[in-house]
């Protein structure tokens, strides 16, 4: 083993890390020369590592080493199992799923992650490529939901692994903390308006409306399809050689095509933006008034410039996987995945104040607009 590379390279790393490179290294039978760190994703701390070896006859060999907590890593060796039937995804090398030490070593796929396209530049993509890798990503994905498909209840809807990003989570910890605990439960009782644009429901009653749904449809058969369940930009390679990969796996299985759907459209189109590029939504929508009351929220927010490419790419995932949208019976609509999307993924209690006024403002926004024409976002703002 090169221990003396490691020993310097990972000088800060505890006895556990430094045990599994021995572990891997043993299992491979390769000599690991260089452990890093992998570029933050989304501009947050990343837990995966790249893991150069020399092989046995001389080559370098990279691998993904993702440390995670133990039912993370249990859900993405089995999604990945899953879900590499249907999609192209770097395969699964070793794993452990010790409750002390669970982690995951995956084939490296050298290339770029589709988000640095559209995040990290302001693109206008002039020459159609983002959209062109858009098609193909979407065109995968519909190759998989022609391979099967399945009906099942509500109790097994439920136990979805990607009902983790859902259901469970507006029944559980992250409604409470975010909405129950911090700075926004003052606002959840109050009606929010948007330039004149209102709904009659409170933020609290969007939230219930949604979970009234969950309890009155026990006997529903609800088509699903093989699915990522998270194929947003950030979870999406494109190789050096043009070939599209999705990683991140573990919510993939058999689900319903909106909740499929919800969590790409929402991140690509404004999700990211919120969560970590503050700035670019910043030079998209200006915050001009705000004002709260006793039972209300009024917004008068400008619209500064189009999300162009981002729309497009909406577009595109609404037009490649037209006929499944149209032909599904799932119970909750595409609206109800979306403001899930959008309310219970961060914490909004942690954003800078302007941020958190517009997140407020697009908690309306997201409830009852047309996702089907992603256009219609604009007919909430002033120009």
């Amino acid at each position: 083993m090169g221990k003396s590379k490691i020993n310097k390279t990972m000088s800060q790393t505890d006895l556990i890390f430094n045990s599994t490179l021995e572990y891997i290294e043993k299992k491979l039978k390769e000599n690991i020369i260089s452990v890093k760190k992998m570029d933050k994703l989304y501009g947050s701390k990343s837990n995966n590592n790249i893991v150069i070896t020399v092989g046995n006859f001389g080559g370098l060999n990279r691998y993904v080493l993702k440390f995670s907590t133990q039912d993370d890593i249990e859900g993405e060796v089995k999604g990945t199992k899953f879900i590499e039937d249907y999609l192209p995804v770097p395969k699964t090398i070793l794993s452990s799923k010790n409750k002390d030490n669970s982690w995951l070593l995956r084939e490296y796929v050298p290339g770029v992650l589709m988000t640095d396209v559209t995040n990290h530049f302001e693109v206008t993509d002039k020459d159609g490529r983002l959209e062109e890798m858009e098609r193909e990503k979407e065109r995968l994905v519909v190759l998989g939901y022609e391979k099967k498909i399945g009906q099942i209840r509500l109790k097994e809807y439920l136990n979805l692994p990607a009902n983790n990003l859902f259901y469970k989570r507006i029944n559980g910890a992250r409604f409470k903390d975010f909405f129950l605990e911090g700075e926004i439960v003052k606002h959840l009782n109050k009606q929010i308006i948007v330039n004149g644009n209102k709904n009659d429901l409170t933020l609290r009653q969007m939230f219930e409306s949604i979970l009234a749904k969950y309890s009155t449809t026990s006997a529903k058969q609800i088509s699903t399809y093989p699915s990522h369940g998270d194929a947003h930009q950030g979870n999406v390679i494109v190789s050096d050689k043009g070939n599209i990969y999705f990683f991140d796996n573990e919510y993939s299985g058999m689900m319903p095509s909106l909740m499929d759907l919800s969590k790409p459209y929402y991140n690509d189109l404004l999700g990211s933006l919120f969560f970590y590029f503050h700035p670019q939504l910043l030079n998209y929508f200006e915050l001009k008034s705000y004002k709260s009351t006793v039972n209300s929220l009024s917004f008068e927010i400008r619209l500064k410039r189009q999300l162009k490419t981002r729309v497009e790419l909406a577009k595109i995932k609404l037009q490649q996987r037209k006929k499944y949208i149209s032909s599904d019976n799932d119970f909750l609509s595409l609206n109800d995945y979306l403001f899930m999307c959008h309310t219970l993924t961060k914490d909004p209690n942690l954003y800078p104040d302007d941020i958190k006024k517009l997140f407020l403002a697009f908690c309306l926004i997201i409830y009852e607009f047309d996702p089907l024409n992603p256009e219609s976002i604009y007919e909430y703002f002033v120009k």
